[in-house]
This record gives C-alpha cells, structure tokens and sequence, in this order.
C-alpha cells in the first residue's frame, strides 16, 4: 500500500433534527458525528492538520459549522485547531465522492490526520477520520 494515502481510522453518523434550520434552531448532528469518529479517543480531534468539508457557503451550512466548532472547540481562540478545505469552493458540488477526493496523494509530511465531514438537506450529518501512516 502507498504510504501516502491515508487509511480510514474510524466512523461517526449522526441524524441532525434541525436539518436547514440552523438560523432558528441549534444544530448538534454534526457535532455528535465527529465525537462518536473520535470515541473513546476524543483528545485525538484536537490532533488533526486538515480538516475536509463539501457543503456550499450558504447561511444555514456557515451557521452550522460555527455552531459545530463551537461544540468540539470551544475553548479555541485561533479558531479551528488545523486546516479547512472545503471541497465546495473548490470543485464544486462532490456529494458521495468527497470521501475518495479526501483520500488524493498527500505529499505534504505535515499532514498525517484528517476529519472529512458531510452534510445533506435530509438530515443524515457523517465524519471520517483519515490517517496517514
């Protein structure tokens, strides 16, 4: 196997009830994703160098991620612990194919762990934790 590619360490899916309601309502689907990719090893989140995202720059999805980092994060004053890339603003809609665009050739040493997050209008929020080897 290449080394460069990074392997799958775990999983996290979550329901969000809220779903396109982030400006009214308080959204936590995606926060509960992300520590159950973590868990039982949640101190491993403060330990990522990229983390990878495919929603648009709309309102509700920009409120939900605040909402989220806010959530796993809260006592960071500079802001996200590593490096966003959000897919969207990049190549534009992927849906299913933003996990195996996550997984391109890193060449970068840096970065050795990686969250890939997704979120869908019906609700269903998921998070994958990558590491490089």
């Amino acid at each position: 196997a290449d080394p460069s590619l990074p392997v799958i360490q775990s999983i996290g899916y979550a329901t969000e009830k809220n779903s396109d309601q982030a400006l009214q309502q308080r959204m936590t689907g995606l926060a509960q994703a992300i520590t159950a990719t973590f868990e039982p090893n949640n101190n491993a989140v403060n330990t990522l160098d990229c983390i990878i995202s495919s929603w648009p720059d709309d309102g509700n999805s920009s409120m939900e991620w605040y909402q989220t980092q806010q959530r796993i994060w809260p006592a960071s004053q500079d802001g996200l612990p590593a490096e966003e890339l959000n897919l969207h603003r990049s190549v534009g809609e992927t849906g299913a194919a933003a996990l195996p665009l996550s997984r391109f050739h890193f060449a970068f040493p840096a970065v050795k762990n990686i969250l890939v997050c997704e979120a869908d209008r019906a609700g269903s929020r998921g998070a994958v934790w990558l590491q490089k080897r």
